[in-house]
């Protein structure tokens, strides 16, 4: 072999094992081994490398182009967290009920009037019926028993969500809310909140 051609071999052998290092970061805890790491984030440059390198061999010198093609099919699980590879010809079966959860920090609905807008609360409820969701998280949620903004009463009417549950992190004299809330079309048999001892506008909240 030539000085070149023994020159490109050793720069395949290194990309090689920069591949293989990068392909091994998703198995070993970064706390345990820091280094490799950095071998996975720069795994996408490796591949091109390695890429370039088959289609080198294949005009130079076919005998070393399975360096590269071993070590690529080797870190197969790193390649396809980058690219999604569908070889099926139909569509995949759905054998199992499928439930649509959207999540939405409302923004008190706009009750500041920060857009500008006096339509932004009529947009967002249209918003929400369009999407269909058949459980809703709301955060900076807000309601009120009188007035625009009963947001409960029109999320019921308009949205078609038939069970909610309001955890409210601030009120006044119980007809105005701010919390987070969740809204659903199946009923909910269970629910609570955490309380954050350092914040007093701040929960979180579950439902079953």
């Amino acid at each position: 072999m030539s000085f070149i051609k023994k020159f490109f071999l050793f720069l395949n052998v290194i990309t090689a094992l920069c591949i293989v290092a990068g392909g091994m970061s998703i198995y070993i805890n970064p706390t345990d081994f820091w280094v490799l790491s950095f071998f996975g984030l720069l795994y996408p440059a490796f591949l091109l490398l390695n890429i370039f390198f088959i289609f080198f061999w294949i005009i130079v010198r076919l005998q070393y182009v399975f360096i590269s093609i071993v070590v690529i099919a080797l870190t197969y699980p790193v390649l396809k967290t980058y690219f999604a590879f569908n070889f099926s010809s139909s569509p995949n079966k759905i054998s199992s009920p499928q439930i649509k959860v959207m999540s939405y920090n409302v923004r008190n609905f706009d009750l500041y009037r920060w857009t500008k807008n006096k339509n932004t609360l009529d947009k967002m409820m249209e918003l929400i019926a369009n999407e269909d969701a058949d459980v809703a998280c709301f955060q900076e949620f807000y309601n009120a028993d009188t007035g625009k903004f009963k947001t409960i009463k029109r999320l019921l009417d308009e949205a078609g969500f038939n069970y909610y549950h309001f955890e409210k992190t601030a009120g006044k004299k119980n007809t105005r809310g701010w919390g987070i809330a969740t809204f659903s079309k199946y009923p909910i048999i269970n629910f609570g909140a955490e309380k954050f001892e350092n914040s007093k506008f701040n929960s979180a909240m579950y439902c079953d």
